[in-house]
């Protein structure tokens, strides 16, 4: 089996770390169960898309799951943007990235899981048609959000 390793930076259960060594359990609750949540947006030019439209909805998301991550909202836009911006010189090769949080509620085991959470940013985000593009910029020139407000 040919092992693949990809450059990109990932942040998984409070560390930085090469995206290769963010490794999930096969108990895993939401690998088995879907128990967990995610929330994903792209960048346009390399600035994230909403990002916190997109984290008070995983929060929301959370809350109604009851799962904790130990983490506030302003700390997962942090990350968020911390990742990118480490990923950000491997940007020109794919284009646009997709940004991605996903937590797990943990796994399996005989003492209560531990709750997983990661943070990625990869994939090609695919061009949008001229139509949509121009549709989501009067969206965004008319809400002045666009990664975190800058």
């Amino acid at each position: 089996m040919t092992e693949h390793r990809s450059p990109r930076t990932a942040w998984f259960n409070g560390r930085f770390v090469p995206e290769g060594e963010v490794l999930i359990p096969y108990r895993d609750r939401s690998f088995n169960r879907g128990d967990g949540c995610f929330d994903m947006t792209r960048t346009f030019d390399g600035r994230i898309f909403r990002l916190e439209e997109h984290v008070e909805r995983l929060y929301r998301s959370l809350r109604y799951l009851s799962i904790d991550i130990g983490l506030e909202p302003k700390e997962m836009i942090a990350i968020t943007e911390q990742v990118v911006e480490r990923n950000e010189p491997l940007r020109a090769a794919a284009g646009d990235w997709w940004v991605a949080q996903r937590v797990s509620r943990g796994a399996d085991t005989l003492v209560e899981a531990t709750v997983r959470v990661a943070c990625v940013a990869g994939g090609r985000a695919r061009p949008i048609p001229r139509g949509l593009r121009l549709a989501l910029k009067a969206d965004q020139d008319a809400c002045g959000k666009v990664a975190g407000g800058r």
